[in-house]
């Protein structure tokens, strides 16, 4: 009967749905995912209904009226923006938006699921802010930074933009990186909706004074956001021990797509930061008080170490070539030595907690928290990117 066979089909199409879900089927064959998961779930509710599995029907209902209300408050609240989308190299695109007002609120860590109708009508995909959170600070006016002027003759300087990065990995990061186009900036309009998420534990209130934060490749976008944000609290008098920010990356594009000439040349000179507090700086006074008392050294409370792990054939010694940082190796950083070290430091501070934050591919992430485990003052928090 009727019943029979379309009770099997929608079984069928189901169990097919689960068995296309795995891992190496995603990461291998992304657009025959996409595409059978679509078919099959149209089919296994189709077959469903005529089945007649009434709860199916309710919940289809409840998937079409919060899609429905997803789309009207996209549409709303969340009005559309213009953004500037800007090509980078390694395959990375800059995508920003004005943020003069402090209009958007947002925190350290957070992502955001951003529609870009020319890119692809119907799809809405999370990224990571790479920007630190807006927040005002008091500057001289001279300095002639900020749009509010104060009474004292101080100016409140505010973040201008939020940005974002993306690389090209598949079809419609492709779409976005070839909508940038190659002639310079171009502005499209987008939808944002959020922000949403946040970091596993509280890194705002007292209980952590050191800080780890690991990254591999474009991971680096929530992390940078992190520790832009702790590296602003120190200057405004949180008392923070010690910030080690650890970057790996497969090649030096990546490094320059996240670390610009032009922006090194607004601060003065490029060997006074580290690449991966560019180009979204807390501000160049901010920044610099950290240079100050030689936090880039290792001396001070934020110590950098980037890595290349992909070998170049032109390098005799430990240094990356045509690099401008001595923070900048080749080879894999020694995570168990450093996550040692820090907890150690940790330890030392009256038994303080280790907060260690992480986001790259599922290697790194695994190999820092099973190192993290080993010490018991260290809490982790991971973000895997791939899917």
């Amino acid at each position: 009967t009727a019943v029979y066979w379309t009770g099997w089909i929608s079984t069928i199409a189901m169990v097919l749905l689960y068995l296309t879900a795995f891992r190496f089927i995603r990461r291998r064959i992304w657009n025959f995912f996409h595409i059978a998961h679509w078919v099959l779930f149209i089919v296994a509710v189709i077959a469903a209904l005529a089945h007649g599995a009434g709860a199916v029907a309710a919940c289809l209902a409840v998937f079409l009226i919060d899609l429905g209300w997803r789309v009207y408050t996209a549409r709303r609240r969340a009005a559309p923006r213009v953004a500037t989308l800007t090509k980078l190299p390694a395959d990375v695109v800059r995508i920003s938006f004005p943020n003069r007002d402090a209009d958007y609120r947002f925190e350290a860590g957070q992502y955001i699921n951003m529609h870009i109708g020319k890119a692809a009508r119907l799809e809405f995909h999370p990224i990571s802010i790479s920007t630190a959170p807006p927040q005002p600070r008091a500057v001289h006016a001279e300095a002639g930074l900020g749009d509010e002027e104060k009474g004292d003759g101080l100016r409140l300087e505010m973040e201008k933009d939020v940005a974002i990065h993306l690389r090209k990995l598949g079809n419609w990061s492709k779409a976005v990186y070839d909508l940038a186009g190659d002639a310079g900036p171009v502005e499209v309009p987008v939808i944002v909706e959020g922000p949403y998420g946040a970091v596993a534990m509280d890194i705002q209130g007292d209980k952590y004074r050191h800080f780890l934060l690991v990254s591999g490749g474009i991971g680096i976008t929530p992390m940078q956001s992190l520790a832009n944000h702790l590296l602003e609290q120190h200057n405004r008098g949180r008392p923070i021990a010690k910030i080690f920010f650890v970057w790996t990356v497969r090649d030096k594009e990546m490094v320059d797509a996240l670390y610009p000439q032009e922006t090194a040349n607004e601060t003065g000179s490029r060997r006074e930061l580290p690449p991966a507090f560019q180009p979204d700086l807390i501000s160049h006074n901010a920044a610099q008080s950290a240079v100050d008392e030689g936090a880039f050294s290792g001396s001070g409370v934020l110590r950098t170490e980037f890595y290349l792990t992909r070998p170049r054939p032109d390098t005799a010694d430990g240094t990356a070539p045509g690099t401008t940082t001595d923070n900048l190796k080749l080879g894999r950083p020694d995570l168990a030595a450093t996550i040692r070290e820090i907890a150690g430091l940790a330890e030392a501070d009256g038994g303080r907690r280790v907060a260690v934050m992480t986001c790259g591919p599922k290697g790194l992430v695994d190999e820092v928290k099973r190192e993290s485990t080993k010490h018991k003052n260290c809490d982790v928090h991971a973000e895997v990117f791939e899917f």
